[in-house]
């Protein structure tokens, strides 16, 4: 049988398919591997494809037709991707929204979004004020009339950036948006395997980790959908699964690392892909020290679906530890083009700081609900103007500096928030770092376990200092970094967090 890239080559040439399309031949050419497992239930991929049929006539059964919209408001689940599969094949435009977005979120999506209705869990108890379902699968599938298959153009998800500056924005993503990032990330996988692969998305599947998801299927991987997990029992998944590949956000791979579990060998693994954050380059060299050169990190966004930029172990390879290419996020992938503009939306040379333009296949059609100025940013001809600024150096890698409100204006010289985190975790002490400007003050939050925090502090005050001198800040230290429900710093709650007189674990520790 031909390798998935193989096979993409010789049957899927061009790149304006569907990716109704490329579900049917994930669940076609798959047949007898297993393709998820759920609560210790396995189903193979003849059984996903009859589930998926089941669901198509539930769909059916409430009279939706294509282009109609539904909301599924589940946790990554055997219901979460079937319904998400059957929609895609019918053609009905889906909205996966995070069970754990607090019900003023969830209120504000479904007001702004108006689906039909909204499919909950049966246990339930939320009132949305909107048509709400539970889903259950139907075994009369004899009665399922298939839909026309969607085309290229037809809307296919509503996406939501993560919240971390803001409300979550909806983001409508058609067929053909999906079926490009997916035929990138196929390719640029490692396909040489002799056996199935298993994956782990660590990722909610409603947010970045729905990315990755249909790929895995195309691919013929096994996804082992972890359900409720911590960092304690993340080692013992992968061990016990014999986990290949797993998917994680900068701040729970530090975690991890943390993490007394992160000891353990674990001899299945041979990928660790960072998503959704930028992550740091003592982060990613510790990782490679702990793991091996396995990991690949990149940049990728809600509105054009990545991959975008790779930055593997062909890329760090030798490397010294203070070769700037650490900091970057690596080269364009094929198919995307990266330009940096400035202020008046002209070029910038290469080397200067300025707003990253991306033009790609997968960008997504637009905002829902967006203001004039926010519509501008979807230029006609496919590209997107991202608030992310950055910069490209010689030999094309990506540098992302942070966006406008991440720009901090010093005595010495104009900072971006990664560069004081990327300052603090040269302290080995420190696991993770998030800067934030809160009136005239840098105020730092530092997660690490230590005894003497007085003696932390005092040790990053000092090296902050000498490293930018005649500026303020303020440190303080935190057992856990507040995240977002995608797994980033939540920047909102570290600033809430120097508006209150305590600290996260009880004590106030700022000077």
């Amino acid at each position: 049988m031909l390798s998935p890239r193989k096979f993409l080559r010789k049957r899927y040439i061009s790149r304006k398919k569907t990716i109704a399309e490329l579900i049917r031949i994930a669940l076609d050419r798959n047949s007898k591997k297993t393709a998820l497992v759920y609560r210790d239930r396995a189903l193979t991929y003849n059984d996903l494809a009859k589930e998926v049929k089941q669901a198509s006539a539930f769909l059916h059964s409430q009279d939706l037709k294509q282009n109609d919209r539904i909301a599924v408001c589940l946790p990554d689940s055997t219901p979460s991707i079937v319904l998400r599969l059957a929609c895609h094949l019918n053609g009905i435009e889906i909205m996966l929204i995070p069970n754990d977005f607090s019900s003023d979120t969830i209120h504000h999506i479904i007001a702004q979004t108006q689906p039909r209705f909204t499919i909950v869990p049966a246990e339930s108890n939320q009132c949305l004020n909107a048509p709400t379902l539970c889903y259950q699968s139907s075994e009369r599938t004899d009665s399922f009339i298939p839909a026309a298959r969607p085309a290229p153009e037809n809307a296919a998800t509503i996406n939501f950036t993560s919240g971390s500056t803001g409300r979550p924005r909806g983001i409508r993503l058609c067929q053909s948006s999906w079926a490009a990032s997916c035929h990138a990330f196929v390719n640029a996988a490692n396909s040489g395997h002799k056996h199935q692969q298993t994956y782990l998305p660590l990722i909610p599947c409603t947010l970045a980790g729905s990315t990755s998801l249909i790929p895995a299927l195309l691919a013929g991987m096994k996804i082992v959908l972890p359900g409720n997990w911590d960092m304690q029992k993340l080692s013992n998944l992968i061990n016990e699964y014999h986990v290949n590949f797993i998917f994680l956000t900068p701040l729970w791979l530090a975690k991890w690392m943390k993490s007394s579990h992160s000891g353990i060998k674990h001899p299945s693994l041979n990928k660790i892909a960072i998503g959704t954050d930028t992550v740091h380059a003592a982060i990613l060299q510790r990782a490679i020290e702990m793991f091996g050169p396995i990991i690949s990190c990149g940049y990728g966004m809600a509105e054009v679906l990545p991959p975008l930029t790779v930055l593997g172990p062909e890329d760090y390879k030798g490397l010294a530890k203070n070769h700037p290419v650490w900091c970057s996020v690596g080269k364009p992938h094929p198919h995307v083009d990266i330009s940096i503009l400035d202020e008046k939306g002209n070029k910038h040379p290469r080397g200067n700081t300025g707003r990253i333009c991306i033009h790609s296949p997968s960008r997504a059609q637009g905002y829902i609900d967006a203001t004039t100025k926010e519509s501008h940013r979807f230029k006609n001809n496919g590209s997107f103007i991202s608030e992310d600024l950055g910069y490209l150096d010689e030999k094309g890698y990506l540098y992302i500096r942070g966006r406008a409100n991440q720009r901090f204006e010093t005595f010495a010289r104009q900072l971006f928030a990664r560069d004081i985190e990327e300052l603090c975790l040269q302290n080995s002490q420190v696991s993770y770092a998030c800067a934030v400007k809160h009136k005239k003050t840098i105020c730092i939050a530092v997660a690490a376990s230590v005894r003497d925090v007085s003696r932390l502090q005092c040790a990053l005050l000092s090296e902050l200092c000498n490293a930018i001198p005649n500026t303020d800040f303020k440190i303080k230290i935190i057992r856990e970094m507040p995240e977002t429900a995608a797994g980033k710093a939540d920047r909102q709650a570290v600033c809430r967090l120097y508006e209150s007189r305590g600290d996260f674990d009880g004590q106030n520790h700022n000077l």
